[in-house]
């Protein structure tokens, strides 16, 4: 009898132990292509470049930051990069776009969007931006 009591004291005393699984990030990528409408034209040698970062709308998450080097034809420039995205929330993605020469910032344009949706798990979403530099 003693031990049946003891059994329901413990029992009474432990906390409930309940298992569940927290949602996991599904894991994706956002593909972004720029198309830069360059105004007027860079002195040779001119490089254009595009920033992006991506940061979740999750306090203490991570921000990811890729850049990539644009092609130049003509009067456009056109970059593209891939950032990954693990995270189970919408983001906010910036960018910027620089035209440089050695040592010297030529022109900057900067931008974001807001509340993007998380891509889907495993797959690729694709955001086109155009702008003028």
């Amino acid at each position: 009898m003693r031990r049946i009591w003891m059994a329901l004291l413990l029992a009474c005393a432990l906390p409930a132990v309940t298992l569940s699984a927290q949602p996991r990030a599904a894991e994706g990528v956002y593909h972004v292509d720029f198309q830069v409408h360059l105004g007027a034209a860079l002195p040779s040698g001119a490089l254009v470049t595009c920033k992006v970062q991506l940061a979740p709308a999750v306090p203490g998450a991570a921000q990811m930051q890729v850049a990539g080097v644009a092609t130049v034809q003509g009067s456009t420039a056109f970059c593209a990069v891939e950032i990954p995205a693990a995270w189970s929330a919408p983001a906010r993605l910036s960018y910027e776009i620089d035209a440089a020469q050695p040592g010297m910032l030529l022109r900057t344009a900067t931008g974001a969007a807001e509340g993007l949706p998380q891509p889907p798990a495993g797959g690729m979403a694709r955001l086109n931006l155009s702008l003028t530099l």
